[in-house]
């Protein structure tokens, strides 16, 4: 075999994620031989399973099955704070209070859990990296035995993709395996983390040997390269193909490549997603009309240096085509597209294209609010599944918005989209973002009554502004008065950073988390009894770091569809329960 795609844990543990499936398309159009192992749903087993491989005294068990990543990793968190090493994870066993999941809830809940197993200093995790004992992705890969059957497969290279902080040790921990019983397999590290991390990739002398060769941006062209090349000899010269980062032969300095190239999506096959059992399907699965956002001005978006810096378009016609194919391979009605934003045109001719070929579909993305989005379109969108829309509306004050360059602040205008959204049969979830720099507590409130207003016809998703690498604010910090604080080496590979505003009237995180809590409560104390015996049961389960994927409720009334969304978002990874 000439590669063995691999999308470590952790991440979705209810789908497959795109970049491997379509990464196998593409080689198998090229006559290269491949196979992808999306080990996530064995990782959600291995989770559900994991108090039969050690009990300790104190290990606490949580009630029922395992849902969701965070009850998963909360239950690891357990089993991480009662060993005897339980500093490498800056987790005190005498306070709890002192974990370091807590210690990260303070700055970012909604994304705590993603680095709830690293360890408080660089050093540390580079211990931790090696140790058999204390790092608890080597129990899940002896469970899975996968060198085993990576050796199976007899592949010569091993495509390791990251897309997410979540997916860090697990993924090196994997490679310091290949490096100890494989050492001849050529490792290929790809994905958009480490698009955006590339340079903390490629000199981390430590980290730098556990790979051969890094794939910046978009991966089809150059990994079919890379690969001839490999099939040839291992000696190649790399130096001609795109997008990449290679070490000459003898030596650990890297170089990259001078080549850029971008996709003709259009070109592109239909992803080639794993076979699974008929009693644990996935959720949905993803699918592309596009790379890359259309407005690409927001602030606060990491999109516009990172993967697809070039917006294409993939013909409408071939997306359909993608949709009719995954499902009846698949027998799923489900798909999500993975675009940025979908533009009201794409809609429209999706829509057109859907409804032409009979398909029965069940269809979310992400929009901007844009005046395209008529009464007429949204009824259309609606007929050819397009159930729910997320919308970014961020904030509702004409400063704000034009501070992150948003490109609308259009009361008049939002308000009819989402009215007419709504009225289409279409769930409108409006995004806004509180504690954005220099806000001030009159302007949070002014988005916040805006949401409050309209919580019969839209269901808010209200985020904590973060400050992420790449983005507008994080390589301007200054300007917008933003003091970045970092407290350790390994913060190098995070996502976002701890942060403080230098402008005093600004609401910053803490006041921003408050504000929304109050946000959330006042909702479910509008939902009368359902909703509050809801909300509190949403609580009880945001002290374990549960969230819910797969839960059944049925109600009649918009107050009760609002409760229900409670309990599925409140703690930030938005799994959303349409009605």
């Amino acid at each position: 075999m000439d590669i063995l795609l691999i999308t470590p844990p952790i991440f979705a543990s209810d789908t497959f994620l795109m970049a491997n499936p379509l990464l196998l398309g593409v080689l198998q159009k090229n006559g290269l031989s491949a196979r992808h192992l999306d080990l996530n749903f064995d990782f959600r087993q291995f989770v559900g399973s994991c108090l039969k491989i050690s009990k300790p005294a104190n290990f606490k068990k949580h009630p029922g099955p395992v849902y969701s990543k965070q009850l998963g990793l909360r239950i690891l968190n357990d089993y991480l704070r009662s060993l005897p090493k339980a500093s490498y994870y800056g987790i005190s066993q005498t306070n709890p209070e002192n974990s370091l999941f807590q210690q990260a809830e303070q700055f970012h809940p909604e994304v705590a859990t993603y680095h709830s197993l690293l360890c408080n200093n660089f050093p540390k995790f580079i211990e931790l990296l090696n140790d058999r004992i204390h790092n608890p992705f080597y129990f899940f890969y002896r469970r899975i035995k996968i060198i085993a059957a990576i050796r199976v497969y007899r592949t010569y290279a091993v495509g390791i993709s990251l897309t997410s902080p979540s997916q860090f040790l697990s993924a090196l921990t994997l490679a310091v395996l290949l490096r100890r019983y494989l050492p001849h397999c050529h490792i290929i590290f790809g994905g958009s983390y480490i698009t955006g991390y590339r340079d903390e990739f490629a000199y981390q002398r430590t980290i730098s040997k556990l790979w051969d060769n890094l794939v910046m941006g978009e991966g089809e062209t150059p990994l079919v390269a890379l690969l001839k090349c490999l099939k040839k000899t291992k000696s190649a010269d790399f130096s001609g193909i795109p997008n990449l980062i290679y070490k000459q032969k003898g030596s650990f300095e890297p170089k990259f490549s001078n080549a850029v190239t971008w996709e003709n999506i259009d070109k592109l096959p239909t992803p080639v997603y794993p076979a699974y059992s008929q009693g644990n399907p996935p959720a949905l699965l993803y699918i592309q009309a596009s790379r890359s956002c259309y407005w690409g001005k927001c602030r606060y978006c990491v999109h516009l240096n990172n993967a697809y810096p070039k917006y294409r378009i993939r013909n409408p016609r071939l997306v359909v085509e993608d949709i009719a194919s995954l499902q009846k391979r698949h027998q799923l009605n489900s798909f999500y597209f993975t675009d940025t934003t979908v533009s009201p045109a794409m809609i429209k001719q999706l829509s057109d294209g859907i409804i032409s070929r009979g398909l029965k579909v069940r269809l979310g993305c992400f929009c901007r609010l844009e005046r395209g989005f008529s009464s007429r379109l949204l009824t259309q969108a609606f007929r050819a599944g397009f159930n729910s829309i997320n919308f970014g509306l961020e904030t509702v004050n004409p400063r704000l918005a034009s501070l992150i360059c948003k490109g609308y602040n259009n009361i008049e205008e939002i308000d009819r989209i989402i009215h007419d959204a709504h009225r289409a049969g279409i769930i409108p979830l409006v995004h806004a973002i509180f504690g954005l720099p220099t806000e001030r507590e009159h302007e949070t409130m002014q988005t916040y009554n805006f949401l409050k207003e309209r919580i019969n016809i839209c269901q808010p998703i209200i985020e904590i502004f973060r400050l992420e690498k790449n983005t507008v604010f994080f390589n301007e910090h200054k300007k917008f008065g933003i003091e970045i604080i970092r407290s350790n080496d390994l913060e190098l590979f995070n996502n976002s950073f701890r942060y403080r505003f230098s402008d005093p009237r600004a609401i910053g995180f803490r006041k921003a988390l408050q504000i929304r809590s109050r946000f959330y409560r006042e909702i479910a104390a509008g939902a009368g009894a359902k909703g509050q015996r809801l909300a509190q049961q949403a609580a009880e389960l945001i002290k374990t770091g549960a969230v819910l994927s797969k839960v059944n409720f049925s109600f009649g009334s918009n107050k009760a569809r609002v409760s229900r969304y409670i309990l599925s978002s409140i703690k930030g990874d938005f799994i959303i329960l349409s009605a």
